[in-house]
């Protein structure tokens, strides 16, 4: 199952895949869910999409995003991000299970290479 949330700048997408012995309306359910539970926070892009989305933010140079919390694949990228460019991605805790992820100023005298 293919749920998809079309934004004006961004689609988030919500998939499920069913499995042998597994009822056609749990894998629904389970996609549904998903979607639910992102429409409820009331974020830009869901918690997958929020690490495809770094690149980006930091090629721009400026901008930012909301997202509920990360998986440990967009901590790792935020990480990976600063060892290559040199730029931060700063999470900021709004509360409610919501946050917002902003490119942080390079401190005075850092050399950032293209």
């Amino acid at each position: 199952i293919w749920v998809e949330a079309r934004g004006a700048q961004v689609n988030n997408v919500f998939t499920a895949i069913g499995e042998r012995g597994t009822l056609a309306e749990d894998v629904v359910i389970s996609a549904a869910s998903q979607f639910v539970a992102w429409c409820e926070s009331r974020t830009s892009v869901e918690e997958h999409l929020a690490d495809q989305r770094m690149v980006p933010l930091v090629m721009a140079g400026a901008g930012s995003f909301t997202t509920v919390p990360l998986t440990r694949h967009g901590w790792t990228n935020i990480e990976v991000i600063a060892a290559f460019t040199g730029r931060r991605i700063r999470v900021h805790d709004l509360g409610d299970q919501r946050f917002r992820l902003s490119l942080t100023e390079p401190a005075v005298g850092d050399r950032l290479e293209a």
